[in-house]
């Protein structure tokens, strides 16, 4: 499985990293073709009064063709595959089981490039203004603290 082609994070308009599924995904944990898959996939979304267009992107296929992709979130993967086989309900309920693990980790912070003098520049000067803030803000305690006899 793809994961990477797969399972992207979307913007929202709040800027909230959402998580989703393609159409391709689906197909593959479904055992069903693609095409079938986005057939279900516009009957749902006009049954639910959602447009299409909003959740559909092309996709670059391995063979170099491209494909119209939809992504769903969790809430219209599950109702999608609600009327499939157990089975396939199943494979859907187990990714996105398996996305939510993924996305609680914790992301370990990226190390600078030591080798880079400009990036270690940068990482100093930020670092030195960090430490005159946090000077500023536990001076200006000090000068607001009641002074002691």
């Amino acid at each position: 499985m793809n994961n990477q082609n797969a399972n992207t994070k979307a913007l929202t308009p709040a800027t909230q990293p959402v998580t989703t599924m393609s159409s391709l995904e689906i197909a593959e944990l479904t055992g069903k073709k693609h095409k079938h898959v986005l057939i279900d996939i516009r009957k749902m979304l006009k049954e639910l009064e959602v447009e299409a267009a909003e959740l559909s992107a092309p996709f670059k296929m391995p063979s170099g063709q491209t494909a119209k992709v939809f992504k769903l979130n969790e809430e219209l993967s599950l109702t999608l595959v609600s009327g499939y086989s157990i089975k396939m309900r199943n494979a859907i309920i187990k990714e996105w089981q398996e996305l939510r693990v993924q996305n609680q980790q914790p992301v370990l912070p990226v190390m600078p490039d030591f080798n880079d003098r400009i990036a270690m520049a940068q990482l100093y000067i930020e670092n030195e203004q960090e430490k005159d803030q946090l000077r500023l803000e536990v001076q200006q305690e000090l000068d607001i603290a009641p002074q002691r006899p």
